[in-house]
């Protein structure tokens, strides 16, 4: 979701969005909400699944914005876990 920011345009986080109602009745926003919070509890396939979100929105965002108009290329980024991480 876009935001009129104070320069323009800007993206919405997960948190922003959560916080100000998202979708409750959702399924799909429920299931990401759910794996969100069973990282709590360090859930593999929760880590897996994010990690693998979270790579596709950046590619979504490359897709979509590859003149780094709305998103700045400095804060986007794919994740990797560090290797001192194991998911197990």
């Amino acid at each position: 979701m876009l935001l009129q920011g104070t320069t323009g345009l800007k993206c919405m986080g997960y948190g922003e969005f959560i916080s100000k109602g998202g979708f409750p009745d959702d399924p799909l926003l429920k299931a990401l909400h759910d794996d969100v919070v069973s990282l709590e509890t360090k859930s593999a396939k929760a880590i897996e699944k994010f990690i693998a979100l979270q790579n596709a929105l950046a590619e979504l965002m490359d897709f979509l914005d590859p003149g780094y108009l709305r998103f700045p290329k400095a804060e986007r980024s794919k994740y990797s876990p560090p290797a001192s991480i194991e998911i197990k």
